[in-house]
């Protein structure tokens, strides 16, 4: 045989025998190859160089009966103006390598196409050819000449399948005015360029007149119609979403019938505006439609749209209550954009966020810390990052250790301090210093004194502190007694005061049986140190107790705590020989309003305060921090009895606060001190 090619097209020519006909020909057209058969005999059956349109191709028989008879066969390329180096793929990869910086290259051969498998790897290769040839370029002719323009688009196609959009950003600063200058395609190309990855980062409101100035110039098309349709979902307006997706629905059947064009991305904008009117159950077949375009289109390859649709239909299915297809779903989108956009790519970090929110979801513990130490570590990395979204995964990492769990190895909390401390300095040097700052910085040091790392800890509170204290916006006192409290337990932990052990039993938790006689389903009281004494005493007054419990029950109403109930407090506290807490009346009332809110309770009878409990929570679990009680004229056992009344109330506070357990040393109570 022997071929040429013109822009659009692709011809082959196979000599053919004056007697044979075109019954004997058999020709079969496949988007990636040509099979030729004559007369039962094959002479053709190769991968072609490139991608073609099978149902454009066609097949004709020339020459009449001479010697110069023969089949000829028309492919249509799938890209126009790319020249082939060969027929086959075979003689392609036979040729050498053009130079990308030649005068000639072609930048169109390394357009990536939909249809085409997506490898990380090849797109990568071809961000650095682009961009070698596109600085050359930029130096040599500036951006006044076409070819520099021609070569910049074609590295931005590349860059924003891979994410690359501060870089992107960066580029279309000095490039969108150069071509705003201009009057042919490149100045539409430069503002839809800006407004895709303005979208991307999430910036919807900037996006959103960069897409409606395409439509004045361009009018209604079927893509510019989806793409502000997805903005206006974004925005949360929906009634225009849906209007411009269904015109965009609309041009599509109209251009290309029920199968072709974008019509799969449309479908899923159609069920994200479903499924954000709650519609749930309505939006699932929709966004199913877009999953199975996406996948007859990928015809079997790993594709990212695929799992993007993927994605989407998990969510609906989590919200429906059905984890397990859901898990299915995230678990094949996970494996596809670790193929098509490669293992550290944002897609990839949030599919393994959405993963770990999914196995936590089934309780399915070791698996959910896996795929969310994956996405912390993978979202920290992201050129756009957003802290939101690490606070979410980094509480959740947190639950997975902390929550519905009978032991507490806090060794393991090490695994996420690389992390941490990456994300950390990134807050630091890309952030304003302010709450939203502090609030990483609180929540790093929590991890890090849960790992036992306290001096460092320590650092991080004291970061946080004195930004909290600026913040004007909200209420940040019970951020700053949280972090104050958490600051008071490292330096006794450094100070060897408290000895926190590194790893323990949780009493009364799943995988650990209860006692017999054990009927409270409530918080913990748990005894973290002289436990063995406390626990005997109880035993031994327990007959004397439950009676003297109805008396004073009868007697006394408990109440929380309010600042007005300092001097009272001070008062007992003087009267039984103990330290208090507070030492002013304004570091009491910041932690009733901060970190002890809800969870402080005083004991009062005929309007005198006759007890007090004051408790603090670190997010995790509650802490009984001083018990104090007067029996100077009823006796111990009435003392005894007003503190176990203000533990329960502590407790039920404790549990109304979604907090894990009420943890009490036995120094709240004791002569020791009342710090925890």
């Amino acid at each position: 045989y022997d071929w040429s090619q013109s822009d659009s097209e692709v011809t082959v020519r196979f000599p053919l025998d004056p007697s044979i006909g075109k019954d004997k020909l058999k020709v079969k057209f496949e988007p990636s190859a040509l099979s030729v058969s004559i007369a039962g005999s094959s002479v053709f059956s190769n991968e072609l160089a490139a991608k073609i349109a099978p149902d454009d191709c066609f097949w004709a028989i020339e020459g009449g009966s001479g010697a110069d008879r023969c089949l000829v066969v028309t492919l249509y390329k799938k890209k126009d103006k790319v020249q082939w180096k060969g027929l086959t793929k075979e003689e392609e990869s036979a040729t050498p390598e053009a130079d990308v910086l030649a005068p000639d290259f072609d930048v169109m051969a390394l357009e990536h196409d939909d249809d085409d498998p997506e490898r990380v790897e090849e797109q990568e290769e071809n961000e650095r050819k682009l961009e070698a040839r596109y600085k050359k370029l930029l130096e040599e002719k500036g951006l006044e000449d076409e070819s520099t323009l021609q070569t910049f688009f074609a590295l931005f196609d590349n860059c924003i399948q891979l994410y690359r959009l501060n870089k992107l950003y960066d580029y279309l600063q000095v490039v969108v005015p150069a071509c705003r200058k201009r009057t042919d395609k490149y100045k539409l190309k430069a503002i839809q360029a800006l407004a895709f990855v303005l979208w991307k980062q999430s910036k919807f409101r900037e996006a959103l007149p960069l897409f409606h100035e395409m439509e004045e110039i361009l009018g209604k098309g079927a893509a510019l119609c989806e793409n502000i349709a997805h903005t206006y979902n974004s925005l949360g307006d929906y009634d225009k979403a849906e209007d411009y997706f269904r015109q965009a629905l609309k041009f599509i059947e109209q251009e290309h019938g029920l199968n072709r064009g974008n019509r799969g991305g449309v479908l899923l904008g159609l069920g994200l505006v479903r499924d954000r009117l709650g519609k749930h159950r309505e939006a699932l077949p929709v966004v199913k439609q877009a999953y199975e375009f996406y996948k007859e289109r990928a015809n079997g390859a790993p594709a990212s749209l695929q799992a993007k649709a993927g994605i989407s239909c998990a969510k609906l299915h989590a919200k429906l209550g059905e984890l397990p297809q859901a898990e299915a779903y995230i678990k094949e989108a996970v494996h596809m954009y670790e193929v098509t956009c490669g293992e550290t790519s944002p897609l990839t970090a949030s599919a393994y966020h959405e993963l770990g929110r999914c196995l936590w979801a089934q309780r399915k513990r070791e698996d959910a810390q896996k795929a969310l130490a994956r996405a912390y570590e993978l979202e920290a990395m992201k050129d756009a990052w957003d802290l939101v979204t690490l606070l979410e995964i980094h509480n959740l990492l947190m639950d997975t250790h902390l929550k519905e769990t009978s032991n507490i190895d806090r060794a393991k909390f090490a695994d996420y301090f690389k992390t941490s401390e990456f994300i950390a300095s990134r807050v630091r040097k890309s952030l304003p210093q302010d709450g939203n700052a502090a609030v990483y910085y609180k929540a790093a040091g929590e991890l890090k004194a849960w790992g036992g790392k306290y001096v460092e800890a320590k650092e991080l509170f004291n970061e946080a502190i004195p930004l909290f204290e600026k913040e004007k916006a909200t209420d940040c006192s019970g951020l700053i007694q949280a972090c104050r409290d958490m600051l008071s337990f490292c330096e006794r932990n450094l100070a060897g005061t408290q000895n926190s052990p590194m790893n323990f039993e949780v009493p009364g938790e799943k995988g650990e049986p209860a006692e017999a006689d054990d009927e409270y389903s409530g918080p913990i009281i748990e005894e973290v140190e002289d436990e063995g004494d406390a626990k005997e005493e109880v035993k031994k007054a327990e007959a004397a107790a439950a009676a003297e419990d109805i008396a004073v029950a009868a007697s006394l109403e408990y109440r929380q705590a309010a600042a007005s109930d300092f001097a009272a407090a001070l008062q007992l506290c003087a009267a039984s020989g103990r330290t208090p807490l507070f030492a002013d009346q304004a570091s009491f009332s910041r932690h009733l309003t901060g970190a002890g809110v809800g969870l402080c309770f005083v004991a009062a009878s005929e309007g005198s305060v006759r007890g007090v409990a004051l408790c603090g929570s670190d997010g995790v679990f509650a802490h009984l921090l001083q018990l104090v009680a007067s029996g100077a004229d009823s006796g111990a056992a009435r003392e005894a009895a007003v503190c176990r009344g203000l533990v329960e109330q502590c407790a039920e506070a404790t549990r109304a606060a979604g907090l894990r357990a009420l943890r009490a040393e036995g120094t709240a109570a004791g002569d020791a001190g009342g710090e925890l």
